[in-house]
């Protein structure tokens, strides 16, 4: 699992429910833990230290630490406070250490909340 931080410039503008908003902009993300599946059912760590396969001597998945992407968001705010929003973010780096693969992550996302 990646720790995303999102910098987004976002343009809103009213309407007469509340105001809609859009906007995008970079996206770091910090690889914290995890674990992979594979296709009999176990699990093996992700350790998040960019180990190269031929400098793994474990049976832990190896990947890099930092995730750079490019992000997009959209959604309205009621006048009553609640908000419903959605966002993408394209991954940018391919975070496999080993040359020979190329792994990017994509992120989907829909929120609903209440601001006061």
């Amino acid at each position: 699992m990646y720790l995303d931080i999102p910098v987004n410039m976002v343009y809103q503008f009213h309407t007469t429910a509340g105001k809609i908003f859009m906007g995008g902009g970079p996206n770091l993300g910090i690889g914290s833990w995890g674990e992979i599946k594979d296709s009999e059912g176990g699990t093996s760590e992700i350790m998040f230290d960019g180990k190269t396969m031929d400098k793994v001597t474990d049976d832990k998945y190896h990947l890099k630490a930092i995730n750079f992407g490019v992000g997009l968001v959209g959604g309205i705010s009621l006048s009553n406070g609640m908000f419903v929003s959605t966002g993408y973010v394209f991954g940018l780096s391919n975070i496999d250490p080993d040359k020979g693969l190329k792994l990017k992550t994509n992120e989907l996302s829909i929120k609903l909340g209440f601001m006061f």
